[in-house]
């Protein structure tokens, strides 16, 4: 279904997944993956408020950091929020109500996605097994220096030392949940941040190449017509692309590419849920009428460069 593990667990996560962001109104596809078994994303959902690509799987730390890392980059230039969802981790099952972190990306169980379809943000932080709060820095310096207290009277007063109430006001460290009560006590409850599931992602590393120079030429054409791109390798893409008017998933045909109508579908179906313009690079006439009737635009390789659709000029 989505992933070689654990099946029918994995299926309901899927099933739960689609239940909440259907019940909020969102619209939805399932990514399958008929050519290959890495994957980055799952499902993609939109909504007049946000786009969101998931990443579903039985245990989250059993994820490859090259499919989160994608995952991000994809949702980055899409402008998409990426959320991975889950049953447990390496330390056991996932809590609800509490966000865990997979590489800086939001990690929830699927009650934890649904509620956060409705609410701001939550309080609790998931990390090592153990559970923290997340304070916010500035507003925490500020209620200290407001009733005239140094980081030792706080730190005797909350049981830490004062380097821990430091790095707190530095953002660096949050605090352990009894922790963070007596701050609470002390301070207030402005003092508390909320943990957002559906954020900006942060891009870390590097990206896989091109997987041919024609692709890297598709690359640097859309780089000079302004658009934020990337390649893609563990999605049915190949790239995607946007600017402050466009946003585009593209496939591009690799040699005979036996899987490139099945990859072109899955594409499609994407583009569709999300609102974004699915664009083929194909040569061939009969294909590329296939393709059409997907709803794909089509361009051929020799008529990219001046395919006035895609220019700066328009």
């Amino acid at each position: 279904m989505v992933e070689e593990e654990c099946s029918d667990r994995l299926e309901d996560l899927v099933e739960r997944v689609l239940q909440y962001l259907v019940s909020r109104g969102y619209r939805s596809a399932v990514i399958e993956y008929p050519h290959t078994s890495r994957r980055s994303i799952d499902v993609v959902s939109w909504s007049r408020e946000r786009r969101v690509f998931i990443r579903i799987s039985t245990d989250i730390d059993a994820l490859y950091t090259d499919s989160v890392r994608e995952l991000a980059a994809i949702a980055s230039t899409l402008k998409a929020s990426p959320v991975i969802v889950g049953a447990k981790g390496r330390s056991g099952e996932l809590e609800d109500y509490v966000v865990y972190e997979k590489q800086g990306i939001p990690a929830v169980t699927p009650e934890t996605l649904g509620e956060a379809l409705d609410v701001d943000g939550f309080y609790v932080v998931g990390k090592k097994g153990n559970y923290y709060a997340r304070i916010n820095p500035r507003k925490l310096r500020e209620e200290r220096e407001r009733m005239g207290l140094s980081l030792g009277e706080v730190a005797h007063t909350i049981g830490t030392s004062r380097k821990a109430v430091y790095e707190y006001e530095r953002g660096t460290m949050d605090p352990a949940l009894p922790v963070s009560e007596r701050l609470v006590k002390l301070f207030g409850e402005s003092i508390l941040e909320p943990v957002r599931v559906f954020r900006k992602p942060r891009v870390k590393g590097a990206q896989p190449p091109p997987h041919s120079q024609r692709e890297e030429k598709i690359m640097v054409k859309l780089k000079q017509q302004n658009y934020k791109v990337i390649h893609v390798s563990r999605a049915p893409l190949d790239i995607a692309a946007s600017r402050i008017d466009e946003e585009m998933a593209i496939v591009v045909r690799h040699g005979r590419d036996k899987a490139l109508f099945e990859r072109s579908s899955q594409v499609a179906e994407m583009a569709s849920a999300i609102e974004v313009k699915a664009v083929a690079i194909v040569d061939d006439p009969e294909l590329a009428k296939d393709l059409e009737a997907l709803g794909i635009e089509v361009v051929r390789h020799g008529d990219f460069e001046e395919d006035k659709r895609h220019s700066d000029n328009r």
